[in-house]
């Protein structure tokens, strides 16, 4: 596990793959954070020893690929669509992996999609944290959860220690006493806090691969 990753999910208002296509040109049309990070650090090094670092980290890349396989690549950014699902998984390179998302994030992505944005990340499968944006309502949340007592290797001011009671409101089928079990429980991983969740919100997570029953919906 160790990985830092964010996992974003919209709320299925009765979207079709026209409107998920339309929401996901404007966000194309943005500079992606890896092109801006492309750029600060030519003009910190030079442009001839960043290519030299970026061929050195692609080969490298490629010898580990060689060996355990390489994962298929995802189209970036996406959405996985389904009709019925109640939460439509988002993934978009620049803004999962590696990264941790708090309701600032879900905010831009539920102005982009007039839909809520729930948002759950992993610090090196420590910490737990979910996150959550209602953007026309002017709602947001932010709610962490270390796998052990003392552990802040997070931001403290934007994410509260506490049970992230909004989500019986977001799932019915959620009761407290099954919230504060699994949250409260003690865990290894913090991943797998975040499946048993995952499991009860009815949540289908992009790990690597397209959740089953599932379609791509992405900018051609």
């Amino acid at each position: 596990m160790g990985t830092t990753m964010a996992y974003y999910y919209i709320k299925n208002d009765g979207f079709d793959r026209e409107g998920l296509q339309a929401a996901l040109g404007s966000l194309s049309g943005r500079e992606s954070a890896s092109a801006k990070f492309e750029k600060m650090m030519i003009g910190l090094v030079g442009e001839e020893m960043f290519r030299q670092a970026q061929q050195q980290v692609q080969a490298t890349q490629q010898h580990f690929d060689s060996g355990f396989g390489a994962r298929p690549k995802l189209p970036s950014p996406m959405v996985a669509y389904r009709p019925d699902a109640a939460w439509l998984p988002f993934f978009d390179v620049d803004v999962c992996e590696g990264y941790n998302a708090t309701s600032r994030d879900a905010r831009k992505l539920s102005k982009v999609f007039g839909a809520p944005v729930l948002a759950f990340s992993i610090f090196d499968s420590d910490i737990l944290m979910v996150s959550y944006c209602d953007a026309a309502k002017g709602v947001r949340y932010d709610c962490a959860r270390p796998n052990m007592e003392g552990m802040e290797e997070y931001d403290t001011q934007t994410f509260r220690n506490e049970r992230p009671a909004f989500l019986l409101e977001l799932c019915p089928a959620l009761t407290r006493e099954k919230l504060t079990e699994i949250w409260e429980g003690d865990e290894v991983f913090a991943d797998d806090r975040m499946d048993k969740l995952g499991e009860v919100l009815g949540l289908s997570p992009v790990s690597g691969m397209i959740p089953e029953g599932f379609e791509v919906i992405a900018v051609d």
